[in-house]
């Protein structure tokens, strides 16, 4: 995975990951607890089998699905995609105060 969207936070941005086991490296590499616990939400909405529950995950997913099956162009589904995600760390940024760090 390549992360290169210029809004997200800078801990993150232009590092390359890969994928080890069931664990993804970025999510054990970052130092922003906030990424941190972005990253657990998307991994368990994207790939639940592989990630502990967590309340915020089947909305994630109801949303980039909705994103994915709307009748626009690519172009449009990245830029909503990139306001979700904008949104979902700031929220995670005031939320991880009260996540245990695994």
């Amino acid at each position: 995975m390549w992360i290169e969207n210029k809004n997200l936070a800078g801990a993150a941005r232009g590092r390359e990951y890969g994928v080890v086991g069931a664990q993804h490296a970025a999510t054990a590499q970052l130092e922003d607890r906030a990424l941190r616990h972005m990253a657990r939400v998307i991994h368990a909405a994207d790939l639940p089998q592989d990630e502990p529950a967590t309340p915020l995950a089947p909305g994630v997913l109801a949303i980039f699905d909705g994103i994915r099956d709307s009748d626009i162009t690519d172009d449009v589904r990245m830029a909503r995609g990139f306001v979700v995600c904008d949104a979902l760390y700031q929220y995670c940024m005031q939320d991880a105060c009260d996540v245990e760090d695994e």
